[in-house]
């Protein structure tokens, strides 16, 4: 039995044809990955697969679905987009409300529907979590509940969208096993959306996007990573920037040789950002910090890691003045934050949202960049030539004359980026900066970086991407529950059997110090 959908036509208002004409079917039982680039078309792809087609934004969809030659019934399909937050009510009180809250509303009894909210949380590991509000969990938890609530409905064909791009990376391997586990118990039909290569090894077919607009199917195995725009798994990536030769892409294991970059730092530099005796409390819930120290020196870059749910994001709004403590200091450069209203340290740090779409405020894209400037109070000289330089850094040119909100993931996370760079702060938080970027978003992130290395700027990275963090920064700071776990080098921090065991430990230390394990 197989889910088939017959494309004829797909295009969005003012746009061409997004696919040329295809038949594309995934079985019960079998497991696709969807890769590509940002803005190749995937997540749309997804959506058509789900029956959502695009004429309500005045689009326009030519084909049909069918299972079994039939329209699929109510409930066949369980599909979860991009953006848990579109997926979860809003008003729902806990999370064992919010995976119920579907089966409710399709007529199922109260015990029959608590017995499957706890099974379902149970599979998922959300049981210590079931009494907690969804609007108190981070953008982690959340994702999990969201996807809860889609699997609660046991649907016969499960449609993912980048489901892991906010988990840790322990959670993201628990959650790759368990759909495997699924795919091998419930003959459930899986297509994973991914612009990030490395859960392609356990799927049966990959069908690549290009950016011809082509749809390539592929059996896994002879599936060639080289070219795709989706990101390569750290196992490819380190023989890469060691100058080794890669492996073939299903390889789980770096080759001999990989070494794990070291970095030096004078920590007698300037403090530019310090948090001292910091308690804090979210509405209605327990403290989360409580008497917690911190520093960042000028010129440095510090990884902010840990589990879902530890903080970071947290941490970072509190760091620049977006939250405030319930005692204790923030100060950057000298000053306390809490002396000075949010707008007024714009130029001394600025926050990159790991959701881009909360700081669009204007039309098009070059008046957003532009807004920064006015802002801060500048000459319209000088701010026009800053937004011909981020234009170009960011490669933004071609969609100057957009609204934000029709930009891809990989343009408005870079938008996003844009922003902040345009505020020549001292120091910069970026939250999550390589969820929405593929393989080129990232390269001109690294750029973004080398230019900020030579104006000595400080950053705070909050991220997921033990690999790629331990390429770019001095210092790692591991959180859990809002303490400060682990602090140093990657080497150091990495060694601890408490933070390998939070949230594993990335793939370049495995060869370079054979001696840790992941435990």
């Amino acid at each position: 039995m197989a889910l088939t959908l017959h494309l004829e036509s797909f295009s969005y208002p003012g746009a061409g044809e997004l696919f040329h004409a295809i038949d594309l079917s995934v079985a019960k039982g079998e497991s696709v990955a969807l890769v590509g680039g940002s803005g190749s078309g995937k997540s749309s792809l997804l959506t058509a697969f789900a029956g959502l087609h695009p004429e309500p934004l005045g689009g326009r969809f030519r084909g049909s679905l069918t299972l079994e030659g039939k329209p699929p019934e109510e409930g066949v399909i369980g599909y979860l987009g991009a953006d848990p937050d579109l997926f979860l009510t809003g008003f729902c009180r806990s999370v064992k409300e919010e995976v119920g809250w579907s089966l409710f509303g399709q007529g199922w009894e109260l015990d029959r529907i608590l017995e499957r909210v706890d099974d379902t949380l149970e599979v998922l590991g959300l049981s210590k979590l079931a009494e907690r509000d969804p609007r108190d969990l981070s953008g982690g938890q959340r994702q999990l509940v969201a996807l809860a609530a889609v699997w609660a409905r046991r649907p016969q064909y499960l449609l993912l969208d980048e489901p892991v791009s906010r988990l840790d990376p322990t959670a993201r391997l628990r959650l790759q096993e368990l759909v495997r586990q699924l795919l091998k118990t419930s003959e459930l039909g899986l297509i994973w959306a991914t612009s990030d290569l490395s859960p392609v090894w356990w799927c049966e077919t990959v069908w690549e996007l290009g950016t011809d607009s082509n749809i390539t199917p592929y059996p896994a195995e002879h599936f060639s990573s080289i070219k795709s725009q989706a990101v390569l798994p750290w196992t490819q990536q380190w023989p890469l920037k060691c100058g080794l030769s890669v492996p073939p892409w299903t390889s789980q294991e770096c080759p001999e040789g990989v070494k794990f970059p070291e970095f030096s730092f004078v920590d007698e530099r300037e403090i530019v950002l310090s948090a001292d005796s910091l308690t804090f409390a979210p509405p209605c819930g327990q403290p989360l910090f409580e008497e917690f120290r911190w520093q960042l020196h000028r010129g440095e870059r510090v990884a902010l890691v840990g589990p879902n749910g530890a903080g970071k994001t947290t941490l970072g709004r509190l760091l620049r003045g977006l939250l405030r403590p319930l005692s204790g200091t923030v100060k950057c450069l000298g000053v306390p934050l809490s002396n000075l209203p949010v707008w007024q340290t714009a130029e001394s740090i600025a926050y990159t949202f790991q959701d881009p779409n909360q700081l669009f405020a204007r039309a098009r894209v070059d008046e957003e960049l532009r807004y920064t400037g006015e802002l801060l109070g500048w000459r319209e000289e000088k701010t026009q030539d800053r937004v011909e330089q981020a234009l170009d850094l960011f490669e933004l040119k071609d969609c100057s004359s957009l609204h934000p909100r029709e930009l891809n993931a990989r343009q408005a996370a870079l938008l996003g980026l844009a922003i902040s760079w345009m505020s020549q702060a001292a120091v910069q938080v970026l939250d999550e900066p390589l969820a929405r970027l593929d393989r080129s978003g990232r390269a001109i992130l690294e750029r973004v970086l080398e230019d900020w290395e030579r104006s000595q700027t400080s950053l705070v990275l909050i991220g997921h991407d033990l690999d790629w963090l331990a390429t770019v920064c001095h210092r790692f700071s591991a959180l859990d529950s809002g303490r400060l776990v682990a602090e140093g080098s990657a080497q150091e921090v990495f060694e601890s059997p408490l933070v390998r065991r939070l949230i594993g430990k990335p793939v370049g230390l495995t060869k370079h110090h054979p001696n840790i394990e992941v435990k």
